[in-house]
């Protein structure tokens, strides 16, 4: 939070030819669709974004009405204001189309692997030494935890957002946030869980650190590798978690790992 403050400061809003509610949320929205703040985080408190842009609260509050207005933020009583999150629940005909279908199940896992590969090439090009040292602890967290697979999974989603983020792509967060959900929640749906199997926790783990190396060395070529590599296992777990496969299946053995691929 402090680093986007400082980033914020940056700005300096009394210096726009324009009234200081809408020049804040003018920067506001920048640094959204920068990607400095991603769904569903906070949004510095009103008094700290006062105190940061030289502005009155009023401004302030003014400028986060805007935002509310167009659906970038939410503000949630007594706990601050939040970067607006993709639609995904239930509901969402997505989460129908896939939940009964298992075709279009992997359609959307194989179209998620080819999200990711862009984001993972995009972030090896724009990965900070800071963003590099946060995904190395929560890699080393995650290979801490033993037996907590609510923990795990959580760990493992914060390790993809900050890779997402590093890209500076909101559109790119928010597809990849989207159908991660839907994806997750698919797996709720049918009760699989990954990351209660040690052998899956373990090989999910090492294949994260792989590619947080591959970005570290800013080698967009090795850290896709490593992505879709990463996403072949998994893609081969979920299908034998939902018995999916049969020896007469397209989608099994070394077949099914060029399709997740």
């Amino acid at each position: 939070m402090v680093q986007r403050l400082t980033k914020i400061s940056d700005i300096d809003c009394r210096k726009e030819n324009r009234q200081k509610p809408d020049a804040v949320a003018s920067a506001l929205k920048n640094f959204i669709a920068k990607g400095h703040y991603a769904p569903g985080q906070r949004l510095p408190s009103e008094r700290d974004l006062s105190a940061t842009l030289s502005v009155s609260r009023v401004s302030i509050r003014s400028a986060l009405q805007q935002l509310r207005a167009q659906g970038l933020v939410i503000s949630k009583p007594g706990g601050g204001t939040y970067v607006s999150t993709p639609v995904s629940n239930e509901q969402n005909p997505l989460f129908e189309l896939v939940t009964h279908c298992n075709e279009n199940l992997r359609d959307l896992f194989l179209v998620h692997t080819h999200l990711d590969a862009w984001g993972v090439r995009r972030a090896a090009e724009r990965i900070t030494e800071e963003q590099v040292s946060r995904l190395r602890d929560l890699v080393r967290e995650y290979k801490s935890v033993c037996g907590d697979s609510k923990k795990l999974s959580k760990l493992d989603t914060q390790i993809h957002l900050e890779i997402a983020q590093s890209t500076g792509s909101a559109i790119y967060i928010n597809l990849s946030l989207l159908t991660r959900d839907v994806l997750g929640k698919v797996l709720k749906h049918h009760r699989v869980q990954i990351f209660e199997d040690l052998v899956h926790v373990a090989q999910i783990g090492r294949r994260n650190w792989l590619l947080i190396e591959a970005l570290a060395d800013r080698n967009p070529d090795e850290a896709e590798e490593n992505m879709r590599a990463r996403r072949a296992y998994f893609g081969e777990a979920l299908d034998l978690d939902l018995g999916l496969t049969d020896e007469h299946s397209p989608y099994s053995s070394h077949a099914r790992t060029n399709l997740y691929r």
